[in-house]
């Protein structure tokens, strides 16, 4: 059997995500839902309500007076922040783990694509076009899903790589993967993204945030976000191991966002802010 028939089982074998974070996310994907499903289902599981409770009333989100509901914690979330608190804490398998194939500690993985969730909500704020910043959130939880399924056979081809990248040093990581796997991390992420039903847009994210300009042309404001947070992401430090910034920045961004110094300053001192105190209520 080749790597890529032992990767694409794997996906199906894989732990889905959790039931609520699987029906927020179904939820998410009818336009026409009812915020007070999304109350009602997040409140039926009380770890997920003092998660969400606790970000909501947390440094980086608390205005004038506390938050005492749910109601009033997803208004100031937002729904799909809340769906990302969801994601995050109750999927272990995912992004607690530590990643040898990328040469990455335990807890690499969140603590990046929660800094990339964070980043891609603020720079969808800056977009030429109307695009969802709560959407955007999610999309950055779960930009690099994929991982979590192909780190254990770039494990076992680690020495493969470390040669590839010194004779290749412009090559994108994500080349590297697809020639030692016949496959990447983006491709695998999608895979899982659609056995789990996750809805369109996001898995147009999750597997164009490297390569934004290949998805279609309504997703593309949407995915470059996501690209640009993922970017910035890990310009700050957070990447995920040996792929850490070997991965293109796509210029054409600039059709989507007007992105000044000043303004990437204060994307940059949000994502600070709210990623240390999200991160250790969320996690």
């Amino acid at each position: 059997m080749s790597t890529t028939d032992l990767i694409a089982r794997r996906v199906e074998d894989f732990q889905p995500l959790p039931i609520v974070a699987m029906r927020l996310l179904k939820l998410m994907g009818n336009e026409n839902h009812d915020a007070r499903e999304l109350i009602q289902i997040v409140s039926l599981d009380a770890a997920l309500t003092l998660r969400v409770m606790s970000v909501a009333n947390s440094t980086a989100y608390a205005r004038m007076s506390r938050v005492t509901t749910m109601a009033q914690a997803v208004s100031l979330l937002g729904e799909q922040v809340v769906v990302g608190i969801a994601i995050g804490a109750s999927s272990p398998t995912i992004y607690k783990n530590e990643l040898q194939g990328y040469e990455a500690d335990v807890g690499a993985l969140w603590a990046h694509s929660l800094r990339t969730a964070i980043a891609a909500k603020e720079i969808s704020r800056r977009c030429k076009t109307r695009i969802s910043a709560d959407e955007a959130f999610t999309a950055g939880i779960l930009h690099d899903i994929g991982k979590a399924v192909i780190n254990e056979f770039l494990a076992a081809r680690l020495d493969d790589i470390e040669t590839d990248l010194k004779m290749n040093p412009n090559r994108d990581f994500a080349t590297v993967e697809r020639e030692i796997l016949g496959t990447d991390h983006t491709e695998v992420g999608e895979a899982m993204a659609k056995k789990w039903n996750i809805p369109a847009r996001l898995c147009s994210a999750i597997r164009f945030h490297h390569k934004p300009g290949e998805a279609n042309l309504e997703d593309q404001p949407f995915v470059y976000a996501i690209h640009l947070g993922d970017f910035l992401s890990m310009a700050l430090g957070e990447g995920t191991g040996i792929d850490t910034l070997v991965h293109r920045l796509d210029d054409n961004y600039v059709k989507y966002f007007d992105l000044t110094h000043a303004s990437i300053e204060s994307i940059i001192a949000q994502i600070q802010s709210e990623f240390a105190d999200a991160n250790s209520l969320i996690s």
